[in-house]
């Protein structure tokens, strides 16, 4: 049984089990104007306390439903490269893998920015059962747009470096907040922001497929307690063409439309 803990920025995989390792993917298109980063690697024992398994010698291609299709380019081990292909509304994309006499293969499509942020303030808090120190919590303003089914995931960063432990995932649909205004919306962190943090706050679109993704992943990773639910394999949109291979992967793949806000914590927040 394998849990699978992925950002953008990084990959810690849970093997529960001490089966043979899996093919492990993360990675997600964007239309920002910087290359995009897809890891391909391996699951190791949860309790080897080693970083994920390198993949030797793998081809990874993305095409896409308009008709482009590019070779991704192997920048280190395990770690590919998109340097042409961006991720447009409306637009269905294929992950293809090819690895030790295997082919898998992932699909997603780039749903639209419905969640629109447009300013950031803080709030100093204490500190207190709830939070770690004194500090600024960050709030948000914005809307969502008309037309329900859709989500985002909200990331991070704090001085330019994203934010990436389990306190600091932020995601969201819009089954309660269809065409709502957003006032002082607290978003969660491990930690307060302090006095002259920058802070970004990028809203990535993403499927209901990966809203659910990142729940199961949520509940896998705050699994814990003698009365705990038993671990589950969290979803994976990356699959084996040979649905009778016993080689399996775990991860996943998405396209999101970014956009972001940002603000500084200045003493006129106090």
């Amino acid at each position: 049984m394998t849990v699978l803990v992925s950002s953008c920025e990084d990959v810690v995989d849970v093997n529960l089990d001490s089966g043979p390792p899996l093919l492990a993917v993360d990675g997600w298109l964007t239309d920002r104007d910087i290359p995009d980063t897809i890891k391909v690697t391996q699951t190791s024992p949860y309790f080897s306390n080693t970083a994920p398994l390198s993949v030797v010698g793998a081809k990874v291609t993305l095409t896409t439903s308009s008709g482009e299709s590019e070779q991704l380019t192997e920048l280190s081990s395990g770690k590919f490269i998109v340097q042409n292909i961006r991720s447009i509304e409306g637009v269905s994309y294929t992950l293809k893998i090819e690895h030790d006499g295997e082919v898998y293969e992932a699909k997603t499509t780039a749903t639209r920015q419905s969640f629109l942020l447009d300013s950031l303030t803080f709030e100093f808090r204490e500190k207190s059962i709830g939070q770690k120190e004194d500090g600024y919590i960050v709030q948000y303003y914005g809307k969502e747009l008309e037309g329900k089914g859709d989500a985002c995931r909200l990331k991070i960063k704090k001085n330019g470096v994203y934010l990436n432990s389990k306190e600091d995932l932020n995601y969201m649909n819009d089954d309660f907040v269809d065409s709502a205004s957003f006032k002082k919306v607290r978003m969660f962190t491990e930690k307060p922001f302090q006095l002259n943090d920058e802070v970004i706050v990028e809203t990535w679109s993403i499927t209901m497929d990966a809203y659910h993704f990142y729940d199961e992943l949520r509940a896998q990773v705050n699994n814990g307690g003698i009365f705990a639910n038993p671990p589950a394999n969290v979803r994976t949109n990356v699959k084996n063409i040979n649905s009778s291979s016993s080689k399996k992967a775990v991860g996943y793949f998405g396209a999101s439309l970014v956009s972001s806000v940002s603000a500084k914590v200045t003493d006129a927040d106090k």
